[in-house]
């Protein structure tokens, strides 16, 4: 089914919600991308439209799920033992940083413990089990390189992510683990870079 677009009043979070990640984040123009995990990925676009915005809804989590190298091919590859199809949603989500904390756990022969969401992220924030700490790490990177995808196919330079982190302290981590904390980009992203201006 194709959604229409709709004619929408945008108007900008408050900056404590926004999350910019990378340099020249800010004063965008043109479409944006609009990506969001969190039970699931929901993905859509702007577009302007005068004083007005056209929003144009998608289904963009159910895209394909591609790698950016061996790790998180080998990441796929253990989740595709569970779906025939691997897309974004299954590890951009709440349930998909559960799924990457498994995954990761297979690949590194450890027995994952019963943990949610939340846990997944609290044990990841505190450092106190080393799997939730790549589990994060590697949620970021496959961010990362989503909205690069998606900026490059709404054609322009500019994205907004809203991530499903909800504390302060994650959304911190989140924009470090993605863009890196001083000017340059870091490695955790180079798909995202690779692909896009910051977003």
């Amino acid at each position: 089914m194709i959604l229409p677009p709709t004619r929408v009043r945008f108007h900008i979070l408050p900056r404590p919600i926004c999350l910019a990640i990378g340099e020249g984040a800010t004063g965008v123009q043109g479409n944006i991308g609009v990506i969001g995990p969190g039970t699931g990925l929901g993905v859509s676009t702007l577009i302007p439209s005068g004083t007005d915005w056209v929003l144009v809804a998608g289904e963009g989590g159910h895209a394909t799920l591609a790698a950016a190298n061996e790790e998180e091919e080998a990441i796929i590859h253990k989740l595709r033992k569970r779906w025939n199809h691997v897309s974004a949603e299954r590890v951009l989500s709440g349930a998909g940083l559960v799924n990457l904390y498994e995954a990761l756990c297979a690949i590194d022969g450890v027995e994952p413990l019963m943990l949610t969401p939340a846990d997944v992220t609290k044990r990841a924030m505190d450092k106190s089990d080393e799997a939730c700490v790549k589990a994060f790490a590697s949620f970021c990177e496959f961010l990362g390189s989503v909205a690069g995808d998606l900026a490059l196919t709404v054609a322009r330079w500019a994205g907004s992510i809203s991530p499903a982190a909800s504390c302060s302290a994650s959304r911190r981590r989140l924009s470090r683990q993605i863009s890196g904390s001083g000017s340059k980009p870091r490695a955790a992203s180079p798909a995202c870079w690779r692909k896009s201006r910051p977003i």
